[in-house]
Parts: C-alpha cells; sequence; structure tokens
C-alpha cells in the first residue's frame, strides 16, 4: 500500500514522518505528541504550526477563553482552520463560538455539526446499583448493537479530499456520497478515518445524509436502506444513528384530522423496514425502536391536528393503539370543561377515538418532541415485568390490556401535561377500581409535581400499587 502521499485511492494512507507514518486519517495530533514527547510549555515556543495545533488543544481545557483568543490572533486562515476543528473534535460541544470565524463551506458545516451533536459530547456514567432504573430509549439499548457490514471494506479516500485527507474532507464527502445513492462508496470513504469516535460519527452523518436533509427534515423515502447499512457501520453511535432514522421518519406523520391520510402508508412502511432489518438479529433492539417510532409519529400527527379525531386508528398497526390514545387525550383534556371527571374525559377519549375528522385547518408547525417530566425514571420490585411503551419522547407510562382503563391511564398522564395542572384527576385516579390507574397516580405523586390529595387510601389491595402507595409516606 502507498504512503506516498500522492493521489487518491484505494486504502492510501498519510504520508507523515517517523513513528506516526502508518497513521490513518484521524487524530494526527496525538500520534505527534506521542512521538515528540508532548507539546512544549508556551506557545511561543512552538516553531511550526502542528505544535501550536498541538499546544492550542491541549490547553483548551483549563483555559478556553485564553486558548479563543489565541485562535483569533492566527493570521493564516488555513491553520486557525486547523485548529478550530481539531478542537471541536477533541472536546465537541465547547466550541461553537470558534465555528464563526470559519469561512462558509466543509469545515465550518463540519464545526457547527460537532457543536450541536449531544452523542459526541456523551460521557458514560456508570449505572446506580442500589435501584433498577426504567431507561430512556439509549439506556435501555445501552449495549445492544447489530452486525457491521463494512468491517472489510478497503478504504477509498474520495478523489476531492487528495489534497486535504482529514476527516472534515472525507466525512464531507461521504454525507455526499450518501446523498447521491453511492452507499458503498461513502462507507468506503468513512473507513479510511481511523476506527473510533469519527470514523462512527462519519457513518452516522452519511446516514442521515443518505435519508433526509433539513430541519425539520425532509425524507427520501427510498434512501432508508442505505441508511440502515450505514447505520450499522456508526460503532459506538450504532443505536442513537437508527434513533435518528426514526425521528425522521415519525416526524412525517400527517395531521391527525386530515382527510387524506395517505402519509401514512410509507411512514409505516419504513418503520416496518427498520424493525424487519433488526428483529432477526436482536428482536429486543426491533421492539423498542418500533415502539418508539410509533409513539413520536403519533405524538407529531395530534401536534399538527386541528381537533381530536381517531384517522390514524385505521392505519396504525395494533401495537400502535396506546400512543395513538395517549397523544389523542393530551388533545381532549385542553377542550374539555374544567372541572370534567376521570370518568367524563376517558369517555371523551373514546368518542374522539371514533370521529373521523376532515382537516379543520392547516398542518401546523413540526413539534419538536423533547424530554417531558419522566414520572417513571425507577422499577421498585416487580414493575420490570409490567406492560409499558414510550410516552413524550424520552419518557415511558403503564399501558393496561383494557382499552377503557388505558384511557383512564392516559387521562391521568396528560394531566400534568395542561395549564393549569390538573391535581384532582390523580386524587379521583387513587380511588379508581383498576389497579393499574392507582398505581399509575401514585407513581406520579411520589415525584412532587403536585400536592398529595388531602385524603390518600390508608392501604391498597394490589402488592404493587401498595409498594407505591407505600413511597409516598
Amino acid at each position: 500500500m502507498s504512503t506516498d502521499g500522492a493521489g487518491a485511492g484505494v486504502g492510501r494512507r498519510l504520508a507523515l514522518p517517523g513513528c506516526v507514518a502508518s497513521l490513518r486519517v484521524g487524530f494526527l495530533w496525538t500520534g505527534l505528541a506521542a512521538c515528540t514527547g508532548g507539546p512544549p510549555a508556551d506557545l511561543s515556543d512552538c516553531a511550526d504550526a502542528t505544535c501550536r495545533q498541538q499546544w492550542l488543544v491541549a490547553r483548551h481545557v483549563d483555559d478556553p477563553e485564553g486558548v479563543a483568543r489565541e485562535v483569533a490572533g492566527l493570521t493564516d486562515p488555513v491553520e486557525q482552520e486547523a485548529v478550530i476543528i481539531a478542537l471541536s473534535e477533541a472536546r465537541p460541544g465547547t466550541t461553537g463560538p470558534l465555528c464563526d470565524a470559519l469561512r462558509a463551506g466543509p469545515a465550518k458545516e463540519r464545526c457547527e455539526r460537532i457543536n450541536t451533536r449531544p452523542h459526541l459530547q456523551a460521557t458514560a456514567s456508570p449505572p446506580d446499583a442500589s435501584e433498577e432504573v426504567a431507561g430512556t430509549f439509549l439506556e435501555l439499548t445501552a449495549g445492544m448493537s447489530v452486525a457491521d457490514p463494512w468491517t472489510d471494506t478497503t478504504p477509498e479516500v474520495p478523489e476531492s479530499c487528495a489534497q486535504s485527507v482529514t476527516p472534515t474532507c472525507v466525512s464531507h464527502a461521504a454525507q455526499q456520497l450518501s446523498q447521491a445513492g453511492e452507499i458503498a462508496q461513502a462507507a468506503a470513504a468513512c473507513v479510511a478515518i481511523d476506527a473510533g469516535q469519527w470514523r462512527a460519527e462519519c457513518f452516522f452523518g452519511a446516514a442521515e445524509s443518505s435519508f433526509y436533509t433539513g430541519d425539520p427534515p425532509v425524507v427520501r423515502w427510498d434512501g432508508l436502506d442505505g441508511a440502515i447499512a450505514l447505520c450499522r457501520g456508526a460503532g459506538s453511535y450504532q443505536v442513537d444513528c437508527l434513533r435518528h432514522l426514526i425521528q425522521a421518519t415519525a416526524a412525517q406523520a400527517p395531521p391527525a384530522d386530515a382527510a387524506d391520510q395517505s402519509a401514512w402508508t410509507p411512514l409505516l412502511a419504513s418503520l416496518d423496514t427498520i424493525h424487519v432489518g433488526l428483529v432477526e438479529e436482536n428482536p429486543d433492539l426491533a421492539t423498542l425502536a418500533l415502539d418508539r417510532g410509533l409513539a413520536e409519529a403519533a405524538d407529531h400527527a395530534y401536534a399538527k391536528a386541528g381537533s381530536p379525531a381517531g384517522n390514524p386508528f385505521d392505519h396504525f398497526p395494533t401495537a400502535g393503539a396506546p400512543h395513538l390514545r395517549a397523544s389523542l387525550a393530551r388533545q381532549v383534556l385542553p377542550r374539555s370543561p374544567a372541572g370534567a371527571s376521570l370518568a367524563e374525559l376517558s369517555a371523551r377519549v373514546a368518542t374522539a377515538e371514533q370521529r373521523r375528522g376532515r382537516g379543520s385547518r392547516a398542518a401546523g408547525e413540526l413539534l419538536i418532541l423533547t424530554d417531558s417530566p419522566r414520572t417513571w425514571t425507577r422499577l421498585l420490585p416487580g414493575e420490570a415485568a409490567l406492560p409499558w411503551a414510550h410516552y413524550r419522547a424520552e419518557g415511558r407510562r403503564r399501558v393496561d390490556p383494557d382499552p377503557q382503563v388505558d384511557r383512564r391511564i392516559c387521562v391521568v398522564e396528560a394531566a400534568l401535561s395542561t395549564t393549569p395542572l390538573r391535581p384532582e384527576l390523580l386524587e379521583q385516579a387513587v380511588s379508581d377500581p383498576a389497579a393499574s390507574v392507582r398505581w399509575t397516580a401514585y407513581r406520579i405523586l411520589s415525584h412532587g409535581i403536585t400536592p398529595l390529595p388531602q385524603e390518600l387510601p390508608s392501604s391498597d389491595p394490589d402488592p404493587l400499587a401498595a409498594a407505591r402507595l407505600h413511597s409516598l409516606r
């Protein structure tokens, strides 16, 4: 394999001196530091750009403001660009203001992208062994994976990066290739980056570019298969990459009350494609992915609706009914009389499920799904076996197999999303004949979001509900 640095080609490596001659695209300053003994004590002692870059990256941890001033004082725009990208890659999420100094182009786009990608900034923390956690999607899927189909792919630096073989250039080129449907070529470009965070991020970005662009996302349904294949190469970001595809898919939901519901066909087919592509290798991941997708699609549909309606029930699979019910309940509560009881509100949800809207207004703004107050964050003994569904993005709620009971659960959960809050619904719920409704009310009350009812039951016949009630004492 050639190391002369001439031209772009299969397996091309960078021409570097000494002990780093074998390094491919990646954190080159790290390798250089190891070879030279690290950066000098003072920036003024540096004789070249490589040394200055090392020094500034190392210094940024302790003195980010001082480093920003030094970067602003660099007179060579090429060197300044290289330093800013190096800083962004070394400390993602902390260098956003430096991106403003870059000229429009791939480097600026990469800098801004790195500083808005939460997974690049995340640090793993050990779970609390003293209790079982009711985790988020990413927590539940931690450690889950599917096979990487690109492990034997020969690296190929894109021709456009022949004179600038950097993660910035290669990742940008990979995104352009995937957007054009050149999936194998995009993967070959990404594997030219050293294995690790930035190769994984290259695959992640290429997968997104294959399937959608913009914010809110505009999808290309025929790009999904390639996007899934590229997500499989995203290393530790594999599941997060799939989650982004799921979110982009769910965002295409039509308004729940629209007369034309044809948009559900490609959306639900795409969620099924993701599920089918995972289920043989990792059925648990496949189930969680589908449930998350259906939950977010329901939320988007009802956020865009002008009135509560049950149109999506005609299209969703049976597994999606609990999500539609929960999203519909959050539409029904604000439109109901202030004094409506839990039973009356549940009946209104049932009526809305049967109603078919015909588009009372144009589609609203895209719902930006954010974490709502999560009131099921830990599992008490016995709760791990309870049926549950994703709720409000990163949350979860208990599901009851009886639709009538499940509607009451949805109303109780929705009591936290109204303005003002509806604590009287929680007070009614603690006396509900269904144990799952009482359990839900006790769990929500344990978070102190609303005052405790003046009269709480002294005991509960259901063991799981009793444990939650006891936690309020």
